[in-house]
């Protein structure tokens, strides 16, 4: 496997805590786990979705033909194998996250994270998919694996 067969899409929705409930929440919960990717898009790229409280959680996509957003943007790092692909979390960004997983060709996941202080919100969702053309559903179905809290995987 190589670099090519990796494809990531990182979901970020931000919100402050007057949205907390009422119209706010109902648009925020609206916003999905995974989007459909760009129409032959090809590893290795991150695919980018922004939705913010600010433009009522409506989704803003941008896509880089590299992972290096992935690094810059969470605390998980992936190292491609020759039989797969090692994702795991470096720990000196993020002290409580789950051990790694190792992805077989044509696996995905998915990661969960939220953050925040008092007066913002930040959820970050990462699918990661060791797969190199993907169809543009893939993270609309259920992963392999997840993690929806930071310190457990289920699958």
């Amino acid at each position: 496997m190589d670099a090519g067969s990796v494809v990531v899409q990182v979901i970020v929705v931000r919100w402050s805590v007057s949205s907390r409930g009422g119209e706010g929440a109902r648009l925020r919960s609206r916003v999905p786990k995974g989007f459909l990717l760009p129409e032959g898009v090809s590893g290795p790229v991150v695919h980018r979705v922004e939705c913010d409280e600010l433009n009522g959680f409506v989704p803003r996509f941008r896509t880089f033909d590299s992972l290096r957003p992935l690094e810059s943007d969470t605390p998980l790092r992936i190292a491609v194998e020759a039989d797969g692909v090692r994702v795991f979390a470096d720990r000196n960004r993020r002290v409580t996250a789950p051990p790694a997983r190792r992805l077989a060709a044509g696996q995905w996941l998915r990661w969960r994270d939220t953050a925040g202080g008092r007066r913002r919100v930040e959820m970050t969702v990462v699918n990661v998919a060791a797969i190199g053309r993907p169809p543009s559903n893939l993270f609309l179905g259920a992963p392999v694996y997840s993690a929806e809290s930071v310190d457990t995987w289920i699958g």
